[in-house]
Order: structure tokens, then C-alpha cells, then sequence
């Protein structure tokens, strides 16, 4: 039998042992270090053979700066031959140019405040250069090839002329030594690569309709795969023009029609200017929010849509489109080599999957496809009439449809490794593939021209966790433009990007950023071609011919016209909308009803209704609006703007609005509102009376609504506690004097609260909520730092006040009442989904005093309630119950630790004993496993600590006996924890031992009395039994993985593998077509033996005694198989089209 780790071995064997296993690890990291030279060593030697290629040899007879190469019309080499000794501290080149463009270099012969050379790329102060890339080198005179080089992109601008390193050759190592100056001499390389794509120079306003003539589609989460097939659909033009002929109802709608949806989606790609979305599509198909953010295989999509719309063609003149595009036909055959007989069936196929795995490209995975396999010896042939016969067995294609979608077998299941697995081997692809071939002779097509080219390339980028779906596509007939289509924007590109860079494997980048294809290429591993769309030669004009006005029925472009213009005036709207803001007008009423519900601050922002108004109005114009609402003339309105304040309350501000400002429009005193959604809140202070009369230069009097100068007056807000009806009432705002004294002005307040002289006046401020304070009456307003917006709480105190009379007698007492007042939701623990009540309680209750407000609720004895508090992660109760003992509060109870936030939800329970009682208890829980191995049903029982677990036994004995499947049983409890029997329970065993919770639980299950002497010591011969353990594994990436229920196994002497297998098979009634894929392995010292077997004759106890002797632990009988329950992953869900 092969461990996966050594025998245990004697002490002298052991010594030794570990001397051979000491210098066999010095030989093994010797190697490692030999190999790793050897690769640096080979890596250098290629770096060096490039560099020689790719480096032109130094002409010492050009100066100054001189052109080198030109790569092509944006990209061009230059160097500069210059003389160190005579360079000044910061010094320019002579001017070069790529492109249309000039540049100079920048250098710091001595550093930039560095001890290194420092250089850089100037634009020559141009404003037209946006992105650049580019690379400086200095030469090595002595080596070419050990030259020294740097490289960057830069997108330049106004304010942005150079760019470059300010650390790009040590100083140290510029000299004759070294070969980098020579006799002063230094020469450096430029080359420069203006890049002219606009999706690189200006993504964000890149319009890829303008630049490419399409559009992409956006993605909806995890969509890329289906944007990816949708756009070679699209293109595919007989595709697209069949869809437009798909008949549809003229009350469907595209949400509930997957033809109309698909029709929408390809007409607004077609005319729209923007990238389409595609969520009518997908709700077409019956998807949810939750499916859009699922990644699926493309190619699967591909046949559940094809195979949809087939079906919805059934009956219309349609019906023979999808086989028309895509349908061939191979033959599978089996063909007697010495006897006159074949048999032949033949298939049709939509698609071709293809082999990567061994296959350089497209010709070796169709020879693959069609290679003849020989059935012969064991696996010979049954013909009919003939017997047994050796046969040649293979595939054969008799017709290619004009469409050849071929899928690339890029994900594969490792049968070993129980995993899903990318394959990222190189595999290439030609721009036209001749596939005649592969055809029978008897093809009807084989005489034909089977030529077909390549029309578009659907790539995967990531692995088999998941990643990124995009399409290539050549849509134009006779030309070779080639286009990406990445989920919204859509751009044009070469064919190296489109086709080479997509064959996958190892591709090497260069340090010559100039001679990469794709700036990408070290992520290349990871992305490759992952399906492939071939047309046929002799029909790509029919496939991809334009589709004219004509293609499009005249009923649909009509309901798209539709659309357009609801689209267009929903446009409008929000255009005409973005002119207005929300005005939020509080008003004194706003303020009392805040209040009365809430008690403390003054209003409730939220709760006030939106007036809609003009940004550009005026405030005056909207004091004229007002007028019209409220009745109130525009001269008695005066604004002051809400603001928040460092302590976090909201207040009215400083000041109030000027008369001046009647004048200004809302936007330019508040210029955030021109942001979409901007809103005003105001507070509209009203005079219903004359503050007084004043004069002015002319000493014309006219009469003064508001007070002024500001800086002499506040303006306070003012609240009553009335503690006969416990709560506060907002009684309205008043001015006063700043330089008056708060005793001078009592005699208003009194007024306003209808106090009597005789009554005194509390006086507290509400600073915030939780921030009551006494005012001092001997202060002037000034002193006691008062400002606008402040609230000042009156209580009237009578001579006969007696404050044993109420509950809440003054209004400090009151404020902190409201602010300990929360709402809780109360639920039942044992159905913690609904809520039974909401209940308002204070944050500084004790629990007895929250249990028993509960049962006056409840109407059940508070003594017997249990409290339970939320988990809001998992958004279910705690493991465990509050204790009344712990000196907790309703708000320890709600308070979350992590966040400092209440959760404000309460479980119960209503015990039948008081929970003084239950607390002196232990709870304990036990699940009821029947006889085949199945968790039934849960109970909860409460016993005393020091009680025997043979009680428990007992009590579970006296519930389960009528529903006992055996004769002669007991029942047993065990202990589990992650799928493994870590403990049985004996009868003497106390029951504070018990398991709490935290991964450990009882289970109690039935077993025969004869079984239970054995395994509780009652039959002693350990000759005829051993005693193990049966656990389920599953193998997954990281290793093995346990799960479902262990049990027990006694396993007689007379036992053979074989017989103990199918006991278990009975026990768990598992089928025998599922039993056949178990393997039965042993677990031992932690680690899983190779599975047995060929060995179901030989004794169990051969087997098990030998894993026993290489350890003193418990050895472990096991089961491997695949989880009924696993973790589902994204490939393992199949696409579903419900509609």
C-alpha cells in the first residue's frame, strides 16, 4: 500500500535516515541553483542575441543628432552623439521629430538633485502631441548588446511638456569602464511612437460609432459572453436580416418576446449612437438581476439561442434558416477490415468541437477528428451475421454548412484531479482554412471550392474561475479590416491583434517595445481564441452582404420609430427636468408637526414635500410662488438657508437672506444645484406683523417687516415641555436682543407659553440631542453664546409644582429620555423571519426590566422570557442567548461591536420554567440520525450540569421508542465536529462535558444491543471485531475535503472488503449504478491512503491490521465520493432560456 508520507521507523533507522535526508536536500537545492544559473544564463545569452539584431552598429563620424531607422510613418529612431565634458547642468538636444511632431531630449549630465543621469522627452513646447510612447537608451560603446535602456507613455498636454527619469543611469557607472562615455563621448537612443488610435489618445470621449461605424453593447454585470456572440451575430448580416423576418405579435413585448427583443437589440445596434443595453433581451429569456451577473460558457449560449430561435421559426416561412447557416453532416462508421460489412449513422451538428490539447492547429484537431480508431482483441466488433470482428471505427464529414462555427476545447475535467482545468497552449489559426479533405468521397461537396475564411474570433480572457469575453470580427466582404468589439466600445484593429495574438502559449515580450504586437503580451497566457465563425469562400458575399432598408419589414420600422421618439421625448424631459431644482420650504407647521414626532431638533428634512422650481428663477419670483401656495405676500417671506453643523445638527444659517437678494437667481447662490437632482432647503421665516417704521434719505417712512441691522438681533427657535403630557411642543421662532440679558426677556417668553407672573420659567438649551444644558438668566444672550438658529426649552414651573406627581417631571429628564427611546422589532426565535411587533424601549433598560415590558406586551409571565439578539451578517439570531446575570442593557443587547451600530432586533422565547431556572442549566441540542445514515429531526433539552448523560439517553429513549426501526436497539449519542465522531458518550459522562456549540454537536442514533456491548466494553474479544469510523471525503484543487454524516463500523472477522462495501451500500441505499464510482480508502496519521482495489475478496482485517501498524492513532474507513451538496460553481450551472 502507497502513503502519502513514510513508515515510522526505529531510532537508529531514523538517524540515519535523516542524515540521507539532509544531504539528499543539499544535492536537491545544489540542482535548484545549478538550474537557475542556467536559465539566467541561457535568458542573457538571448537578451544579448536580440539586442545584437536589433541594435545598428555606432557610426562615429555623424554628430549632433541623426536619424537611425523608421518603423513606420508614427514611429522613428533617432541618436544623439554629445560631448559630456562641455554640457552645462541642464542641457537640450537638437530637435527630431516623429510623426508630425518635433521633440528634443532634456539631460541633466550631473542629476536632477540625484547621483544619477537624468533625462527626459520634450515636446518642444507643442500643445498638438497627446499620447507618446518611447524609449531612451545609452549606447555601450565597448558592447552594443549591454546597452542600457528605459521606456514610457505619456499623455502630454499644455501644462505638460516633458516627461522622462529622473533616475535613469547611476553616475557610477557612466565612464570608459564601463563603455557608456568614452573619451566624453555619449551616445543616446530615441525612438518615439506617436500613438494615432483615439480609443488609447481619448477614451473617455472615444465615440466608437464616429470612428468605427458600430456600436457595442453595454454589460449588464457578467454579460460579456453573450455582448461577445450577440455582436458576431449581428454581424453575420443573413443572420441578422432572418431575425428581422421572424413574425411577431404587434401587442408582444420585448420583454416577454425573445424575436422582438433580439429584432430591438440589432435594430438599435444598427441606427443607435451609443452602446445598446441588453436587458429587455435578457428578461426575454426569463432572466433575473441575479443571472445577469453570472459568467456562462459563450459557446453554450450559442446552441441554447440558436436552438430557441429554431424552434420559434417552426412554422414560418424561417423555419429552414438555422440549418440553412449553420447545419452539417458527418457519418460515424464502423467498417469490417476482413468481412464485407459496415454500419453508418449519420449526424448533424451546428458546431464543432475541436481539440486544443495536443493539436499545434486547426488541420491537426480536424485529423484528430476524423482518425480511425481499430477495434480489435477485447474490443472487437459484433457484425451482424459475422460475429466478432476487428473494425476500423471513425468519423467522416459529409457536408459544411456556409457557417462553420468551430468551438475550441479551451476548459477540460480533469478525471484525476476531480477539477475543471484552461488550457492555454499555443493553437493556431488560419486566415482561410481548405477543408475538402475531410469530406467523404460520396460528398456531394467535394468537388466544390471548400475554402473557408476566417470572419470572426471570440477570445476568453482569465481562467476557469472566470474572466473577460470579447469578439474579432472581419465583417466587410474584400476587406481586411478587422474590428474589436469590447463590450461598449468598439474598435478598428490589425490582424496581428485580431488573430496572431490570440493563438495563445508563451509569448516572450520584448524590451524593444516597438517590436510587440500587443502591449498586452505578458498576460498572454491567459488569453486566447476560444470559438471560431469560418464563412464559406463561395457564399461570404451572401452571408455578409449589407442590409438595405428593404431587409427591414416595414411594421417593425415603424414600432423601432416608436421607440425612437419615446426615447427621444424622455430625452427631452430629462433635459427640460435638468433645468429645475428641488426647493425644500420650511415653515413653522413643518417644524411643529417635526417635533411633536419627534421631540428633538426642529424639522426633518427628509418629510418635507419638494416645490419644483426653476434654477435660473429668482428669489424673489419664488417668494411670488409662495404667495400663490401659502397666501403669504412676498414682503412678509424672508429665506434663511438650512446648514449643517459641526456637532451634526441642522439649523437655519448665520444670516438671512438680504431684500437684495431678491434679484439673484438660485443657481448662482447656489451654484451646486446645476448638478442633476441639486436641491434648496430653505427656512421661511414670516412676519405677520410690522417690526416697526423706519425712514430713509428722502425721510420717506415706510414700514420694516424684519429686523435689522443682523448683527443685532438672533433669531431663536423656541419648544415647551409640558411634563402632564410628557413631550415637547414647538411653539414658534422669536428675536432677541444679542446685548439684552436672558432675564430681561422672560416676560416674552412667559407670553408665549401662557405662563402666569406668579409661574417660574426653566430655561435649558437643546444643543444636540444628547447635549442639554441649563442657561444662566443673568447672561446676555452674547455671553451665554447664543447665535441664530439656536433652540432655547421652556417649562413653566408653578408655585404648587410637585415633581413626584409625573414620570418625567422637568425636560432634561425628558431629553434623556428620548434620546434612550428606540423601536425594536420583536420576533420568535423559532421563526426568526417575521416580525411579531415593533415595541418602543429605552437603551438603558436592565434585561428584567426589557423582559418584563415584553410580557406586558405578550401577556406572558417577563420571568419567562428568553432574549436572543441579531446577527446582521448573516441576518439571523446569535448562537447564544443573552443571560440576565451578565449586567447588560437593551443597548449592549442591539449594539454590534463591529460597527458601533444598533441592529434593533430582539428574539424570544417563552420558556416553561422561569430562565433563573433555565440559566442554572445547560441547553443541550441533539440531532436524530435514522438507520440510513440520515439527520431527522432536532431536539432541545435542559439539564443541570452536573446531571449524567445517561439521563439524557434516558429521556431520548422514553420520546424516540415509538419510532425505533429496530428490534432490540438502544440508542447512542455521539459527538461530532466537521464530519467526524470525536467522541461516544457514555452514560457516567457529566453533562457540562457536553458539546456547546462551535462546530460540535450530539448526535443520538439507534444501534443494536449487540453492537452497543461491543462498543461500549460489554463484549471484550477483540479477536472477532475491529472498531472504526466510516467518513465521507470528496477530493478538490487544495487537497481532500470531509462532509456529510460519519458513522460507525464494526467489521466482523469472517468479513471480506467486499462484504463490508456492501453493507454500507445497504445502510446508506445508495444505487449501484452511483456505488460503482466510490473509492474506499483509509485514513491514516491524516493522510489518505491510494484507493483499494481488485482486493473486495481479501479479509478486512488484512487490510485495516496493516494501515494499524504504522500508527498508534485510529485509523479511519472512508468513502470517496462527490458531494451531493457542493459548492456550485460558474461552469458547472448550464444556461437556461425560459421564454
Amino acid at each position: 500500500m502507497v502513503h502519502d508520507q513514510d513508515y515510522d521507523l526505529s531510532d537508529s533507522d531514523d538517524e540515519r535516515m535523516e542524515d540521507a535526508y539532509d544531504e539528499e536536500l543539499n544535492m536537491a537545492q545544489f540542482r535548484v541553483n545549478k538550474a537557475d544559473e542556467e536559465k539566467k544564463s541561457i535568458q542573457k545569452q538571448q537578451e544579448l542575441e536580440e539586442a545584437a539584431l536589433y541594435y545598428e552598429p555606432i557610426d562615429p563620424t555623424k554628430e549632433g543628432v541623426y536619424h537611425v531607422k523608421s518603423f513606420d510613418a508614427n514611429t522613428e529612431k533617432w541618436r544623439w552623439k554629445v560631448d559630456f565634458s562641455t554640457l552645462p547642468a541642464k542641457h537640450y538636444s537638437p530637435e527630431f521629430t516623429a510623426g508630425p511632431h518635433k521633440f528634443r531630449l532634456l539631460v541633466f549630465p550631473h542629476g536632477n538633485n540625484v547621483n544619477f543621469v537624468s533625462v527626459y522627452l520634450d515636446t518642444c513646447q507643442s500643445t498638438d502631441v497627446k499620447l507618446v510612447r518611447f524609449q531612451i537608451t545609452i549606447l555601450n560603446q565597448k558592447d552594443i548588446r549591454e546597452s542600457f535602456s528605459q521606456e514610457a507613455e505619456k499623455k502630454f498636454g499644455p501644462a505638460d511638456n516633458d516627461w522622462g527619469f529622473k533616475e535613469f543611469l547611476d553616475l557610477k557607472r557612466l565612464n570608459s569602464d564601463t563603455g557608456f562615455k568614452v573619451d566624453n563621448i555619449v551616445y543616446f537612443e530615441m525612438v518615439v511612437h506617436i500613438c494615432t488610435q483615439p480609443y488609447l489618445v481619448d477614451p473617455i470621449s472615444y465615440d466608437s460609432r464616429k470612428e468605427t461605424g458600430f456600436v457595442g453593447l453595454q454589460n449588464q454585470g457578467a454579460t460579456c459572453y453573450m455582448n461577445s456572440l450577440l455582436q458576431t451575430l449581428y454581424l453575420l448580416t443573413y443572420f441578422r436580416k432572418a431575425v428581422y423576418k421572424m413574425p411577431i405579435d404587434e401587442n408582444e413585448k420585448p420583454q416577454d418576446s425573445i424575436p422582438l427583443a433580439l429584432m430591438r437589440v440589432f435594430y438599435r445596434l444598427q441606427f443607435d449612437k451609443t452602446a445598446v443595453d441588453t436587458k429587455e433581451l435578457t428578461k426575454s429569456f426569463g432572466w433575473d438581476t441575479i443571472d445577469s451577473f453570472l459568467q456562462h460558457d459563450v459557446q453554450e449560449l450559442a446552441r441554447v439561442l440558436i436552438d430557441n430561435l429554431e424552434k420559434k421559426m417552426e412554422k414560418t416561412d424561417q423555419k429552414e434558416v438555422m440549418r440553412q447557416l449553420f447545419e452539417g453532416m458527418c457519418k460515424n462508421y464502423i467498417k469490417c477490415i476482413n468481412v464485407d460489412y459496415e454500419s453508418s449513422r449519420k449526424e448533424p451538428f451546428y458546431d464543432l468541437q475541436l481539440n486544443v490539447k495536443g493539436c499545434r492547429n486547426v488541420y491537426e484537431s480536424f485529423d484528430q477528428y476524423i482518425l480511425e480508431e481499430t477495434l480489435q482483441g477485447e474490443n472487437q466488433y459484433q457484425a451482424e451475421g459475422f460475429g466478432l470482428q476487428d473494425a476500423k471505427k471513425g468519423t467522416i464529414f459529409l457536408k459544411f454548412p456556409p457557417v462553420l462555427m468551430l468551438h475550441l476545447k479551451r476548459f477540460e475535467y480533469d478525471f484525476q484531479r476531480d477539477l475543471m482545468y484552461k488550457i492555454n497552449d499555443r493553437y493556431e489559426f488560419p486566415p482561410e482554412i481548405d477543408l475538402g479533405k475531410y469530406l467523404s468521397e460520396d460528398s456531394e461537396q467535394k468537388k466544390e471550392d471548400n475554402t473557408f475564411v476566417l470572419f470572426a474570433v471570440l477570445v476568453h480572457s482569465g481562467d476557469v474561475s472566470g474572466g473577460h469575453y470579447y469578439n474579432f470580427a472581419k465583417p466587410f466582404v474584400n476587406q481586411e479590416r478587422w474590428f474589436k468589439f469590447d463590450d461598449e466600445k468598439v474598435y478598428e484593429v490589425n490582424e496581428n491583434l485580431a488573430v496572431h495574438d490570440n493563438y495563445g502559449g508563451e509569448v516572450k515580450k520584448s524590451k524593444f517595445f516597438w517590436l510587440n504586437s500587443n502591449t498586452n503580451s505578458i498576460y498572454k497566457k491567459f488569453t486566447n481564441a476560444y470559438m471560431l465563425l469560418y464563412i464559406r469562400k463561395s457564399q461570404i458575399t451572401q452571408m455578409l452582404s449589407p442590409v438595405e432598408a428593404e431587409d427591414i419589414p416595414q411594421h417593425l420600422e415603424e414600432r423601432f420609430q416608436k421607440d425612437r421618439d419615446e426615447k427621444e421625448r424622455k430625452k427631452r424631459e430629462k433635459l427640460e427636468a435638468a433645468k429645475y431644482c428641488n426647493v425644500k420650504i420650511v415653515r413653522d407647521e413643518n417644524i411643529k408637526q417635526s417635533v411633536e414626532k419627534h421631540g428633538t431638533g426642529l424639522t426633518d428634512i427628509d418629510e418635507v414635500d419638494p416645490i419644483k422650481f426653476l434654477k435660473e428663477g429668482t428669489f424673489g419670483e419664488l417668494k411670488e410662488r409662495l404667495h400663490f401656495i401659502y397666501g403669504i405676500k412676498p414682503e412678509c417671506q424672508r429665506f434663511w438657508r438650512w446648514t449643517k453643523r459641526q456637532n451634526h445638527t441642522y439649523r437655519p444659517g448665520d444670516l438671512p437672506m438680504k431684500i437684495t437678494d431678491d434679484e439673484v437667481s438660485l443657481e448662482r447662490r447656489y451654484p451646486q444645484i446645476k448638478q442633476l437632482g441639486g436641491c434648496v432647503e430653505l427656512y421661511l421665516e414670516v412676519a405677520n406683523e410690522p417690526f416697526g417704521v423706519v425712514k430713509n434719505e428722502e425721510e420717506v417712512e415706510h414700514t420694516l417687516w424684519f429686523p435689522e441691522p443682523f448683527s443685532k438681533y438672533l433669531l431663536l427657535f423656541i419648544k415647551e415641555y409640558d411634563p402632564q403630557q410628557k413631550k415637547l411642543i414647538y411653539r414658534k421662532s422669536v428675536y432677541a436682543e444679542v446685548n439684552q440679558t436672558i432675564s430681561s426677556f422672560i416676560p416674552n417668553l412667559k407670553k408665549l407659553v401662557n405662563a402666569s407672573e406668579e409661574d417660574d420659567l426653566v430655561i435649558v438649551e437643546e444643543i444636540k440631542p444628547k447635549m442639554i444644558e441649563n442657561v444662566n438668566i443673568d447672561c446676555t444672550f452674547k455671553e451665554a453664546q447664543l447665535q441664530n438658529g439656536d433652540i432655547l426649552t421652556v417649562q413653566r414651573v408653578p408655585p404648587n409644582f410637585n415633581m413626584e406627581q409625573f414620570e418625567i417631571p422637568t425636560a432634561k429628564e425628558f431629553y434623556e429620555y428620548l434620546s434612550n427611546r428606540v423601536s425594536v422589532e420583536i420576533r420568535k426565535l423559532e421563526d426568526p423571519s417575521k416580525t411579531v411587533m415593533t415595541v418602543e424601549l429605552l437603551k438603558n433598560m436592565e434585561y428584567p426590566e426589557v423582559s418584563q415590558a415584553l410580557g406586558r406586551v405578550l401577556q406572558v409571565d417577563g420571568q419567562h422570557i428568553r432574549l436572543t439578539g441579531h446577527n446582521p451578517y448573516s441576518g439571523h439570531p446569535l448562537d447564544q442567548p443573552f443571560r440576565t446575570n451578565a449586567n447588560s442593557t437593551l443597548k449592549d443587547m442591539i449594539q454590534i461591536a463591529q460597527t458601533g451600530s444598533p441592529s434593533k432586533i430582539l428574539y424570544y422565547e417563552v420558556l416553561n420554567e422561569p430562565i433563573h431556572d433555565v440559566e442554572n442549566k445547560k441547553e443541550l441540542l441533539v440531532t436524530w440520525m435514522n438507520t440510513k445514515g440520515q439527520d431527522v429531526e432536532k431536539f432541545k433539552f435542559l439539564l443541570y450540569p452536573e446531571q449524567k448523560m445517561g439521563e439524557l439517553r434516558q429521556m431520548l429513549e422514553s420520546k424516540l421508542s415509538e419510532r425505533k426501526e429496530m428490534q432490540n436497539s438502544v440508542i447512542v449519542l455521539l459527538v461530532i465536529s466537521g464530519s467526524k465522531i470525536t467522541k461516544l458518550v457514555n452514560d457516567e459522562d457529566l453533562v457540562k462535558s457536553a458539546p456547546s456549540g462551535k462546530g460540535e454537536y450530539l448526535r443520538a442514533e439507534e444501534m443494536s444491543l449487540a453492537d452497543y456491548n461491543i462498543w461500549f466494553g460489554q463484549d471484550t474479544n477483540i479477536d472477532d471485531h475491529r472498531l472504526l469510523q466510516v467518513q465521507h471525503i470528496c477530493k478538490e484543487t487544495s487537497g481532500y475535503r470531509l462532509f456529510g454524516n460519519p458513522m460507525l463500523l464494526i467489521a466482523r472477522k469472517e468479513e471480506t472488503l467486499g462484504d463490508v462495501k456492501k453493507r454500507l451500500q445497504e445502510k446508506l441505499q445508495v444505487k449501484d449504478i452511483d456505488y460503482k464510482r466510490y473509492k474506499f480508502v483509509f485514513i491514516v496519521n491524516m493522510k489518505v491512503t491510494d484507493p483499494l482495489e481488485d482486493v473486495d475478496d481479501t479479509p478486512f482485517f488484512e487490510l485495516y491490521d496493516k494501515e494499524k501498524s504504522f500508527t498508534q492513532g485510529d485509523v479511519v474507513f472512508a468513502m470517496e465520493h462527490k458531494d451531493p451538496t457542493p459548492k456550485t460553481r460558474w461552469y458547472e450551472k448550464p444556461i437556461v432560456i425560459k421564454n
